[in-house]
């Protein structure tokens, strides 16, 4: 009797391992396939690089787009709409960088 509650005992050890080799088995092949469908572009190390560069790019054309430094009206409504661009592009590199070649045609 005693023996074979251990043999019981060892089977489910058994059972259990297998089960769990499956499990990790399968969570690997699903991270693989994850790896095949992301961009690079997607990837974390990528998103931190463009928001660690979007800070001064915002700052340097925050100052270029304040309206209150403009007198022509003109330069002065121009730079209110890039200035509200701005407000919303401040995490988005790729927008910062739009804006930056407008500002660049704009005001020189």
């Amino acid at each position: 009797m005693y023996f074979a509650s251990h043999y019981c005992l060892l089977a489910y050890a058994i059972l259990i391992s297998i089960i769990c080799v499956h499990i990790m088995d399968k969570n690997s092949k699903m991270k693989e396939e994850l790896k095949k469908k992301s961009r690079p572009n997607d990837s974390l190390e990528s998103f931190n690089h463009d928001l660690s560069k979007c800070l001064p790019l915002y700052q340097k054309l925050i100052k270029k787009c304040t309206p209150n430094q403009y007198k022509d009206p003109q330069l002065k409504e121009k730079a209110q709409d890039l200035f509200n661009e701005l407000m919303k592009s401040k995490y988005n590199y790729s927008a910062l960088e739009k804006i930056e070649k407008e500002v660049g045609v704009c005001f020189g």
